[in-house]
């Protein structure tokens, strides 16, 4: 229940094996509560994966104002459950919707974490998914050419986004 002066009860639900519905208004029919929630959704096509802060510039300008900030990085096994789930939960949650599900890895500098990024890579392949990220454009390694390649060949990868704001 919720203290105040509408005090209105909740309840809550389980929409599947995996979602429950918390803190459902009780003027709110079960079977209208599951049929949004269902309806969000299934009309959900995308995750975006937060890596890590990492990033091999200094930019004056960054939205990372704590340069301690920039060695923090998610851990790969917490990555990869949020991929997992993401993908099996929310992407493929009524995956006969029309849209292409896509993943997007997203980072300071998405080419500092090639552990998340080259997961997410084989991700999308075996998912037969679309992935997408940002990148400064100022790392460059075998790795990295190779990953992007494997992308880029088997359809997961269509575009790379190339920030040119960094130093001179």
């Amino acid at each position: 229940d919720i203290p105040g002066p509408a005090k209105m009860s909740r309840y809550e639900q389980q929409l599947d094996e995996f979602w429950t519905i918390k803190n459902i208004p009780a003027d709110i029919p079960k079977e209208t509560s599951k049929q949004h929630i269902h309806n969000f959704l299934s009309k959900l096509v995308a995750i975006e994966i937060p890596t890590s802060f990492k990033c091999n510039l200094d930019c004056d300008y960054c939205y990372i104002r704590d340069k301690w900030l920039k060695r923090i990085d998610v851990p790969f096994a917490d990555i990869k459950k949020v991929v997992d789930l993401g993908v099996q939960h929310v992407i493929n949650y009524n995956r006969s919707n029309t849209s292409e599900g896509a993943i997007t890895p997203w980072a300071a500098e998405p080419l500092c974490d090639l552990d998340t990024l080259e997961y997410c890579i084989d991700t999308c392949i075996k998912e037969n998914l679309k992935i997408s990220t940002s990148t400064n454009g100022t790392l460059t390694t075998d790795r990295i050419q190779s990953l992007l390649e494997r992308g880029f060949k088997s359809g997961a990868l269509t575009e790379i986004q190339v920030s040119l704001d960094g130093p001179r």
